[in-house]
């Protein structure tokens, strides 16, 4: 109940609230996805992640992406929920130097490899 008053105080509308107010949410999650909207992703940005089966921090990786100013699309490659949260990290930093999905993944594969 706190996050949802929280939401609203700092200017959220009531579509924005419904997103996290649902009792499959954790309270962590509900924070996660609250300071997404309140740091002006979109509505289909936290909804990428507005999904209980990503664990905090995996949550914040995807987040993390779009402020960082990854497209919906690169972002969409690594979040997904088979991806450890170190994995995430490691996929959006190299996408944000510049990097395709390909490469980062053949990285990944070489690193567990060898």
């Amino acid at each position: 109940m706190e996050e949802i008053r929280a939401g609203f105080y700092n200017g959220l509308t009531f579509e924005q609230v419904e997103l996290y107010a649902k009792p499959e949410f954790k309270y962590w999650q509900i924070i996660n996805i609250r300071r997404g909207l309140e740091g002006g992703l979109s509505k289909e940005q936290v909804q990428l992640y507005a999904k209980p089966e990503f664990e905090y921090w995996q949550m914040e990786e995807i987040r993390a992406g779009f402020q960082n100013g990854l497209t919906f699309e690169q972002v969409e490659l690594y979040a997904k929920p088979e991806f450890e949260c170190l994995q995430m990290d490691q996929i959006r930093r190299e996408l944000e130097d510049g990097l395709t999905f390909e490469k980062v993944m053949a990285q990944i594969s070489e690193q567990s490899n060898g």
